[in-house]
């Protein structure tokens, strides 16, 4: 999707270090972008944001690639880059599916007062777009 666009770059042009990368990734269950920081010394939303200005796309685009991790740094549209990592996370996803309850890190929690969003909306944005939603007790 757009907002990991560094992703197809970094693919593509560092094949190789990537590579370590996912493997490092799956192998001590972290979060891709950490490792891509650790062992680059760059990240796929950074190299993404860069493109997308290149490409002259709209700011809030930008905006919305480059911070879709941290996304209360985002200058032009914050919600946008919230809305990007509620849609980012499938670690999140897969634990509340698997043990049916709302245990959403702190993040979530910081983009309910930017969305206006109930954590109940949360769960059924995170798992609609996947086949099924949540069963909540």
């Amino acid at each position: 999707t757009m907002h990991d666009l560094g992703k197809v770059v970094l693919a593509k042009y560092a094949e190789t270090h990537y590579r370590t990368v996912l493997r490092a990734t799956r192998d001590r269950q972290a979060q891709v972008i950490d490792i891509e920081r650790e062992l680059m010394g760059t990240d796929h939303a950074l190299i993404g944001g860069y493109l997308a200005e290149w490409w002259n796309l709209p700011p809030k685009i930008v905006d919305g690639v480059r911070f879709h991790y941290e996304p209360a740094n985002a200058e032009t549209d914050p919600q946008l880059a919230h809305l990007a990592h509620l849609a980012d996370d499938p670690q999140a996803r897969d634990r509340i599916e698997r043990t049916r309850t709302c245990a959403l890190p702190r993040a979530y929690c910081l983009c309910d007062a930017r969305l206006g969003l109930r954590r109940r909306d949360q769960v059924r944005k995170k798992t609609a777009g996947h086949g099924s939603i949540a069963q909540l007790n």
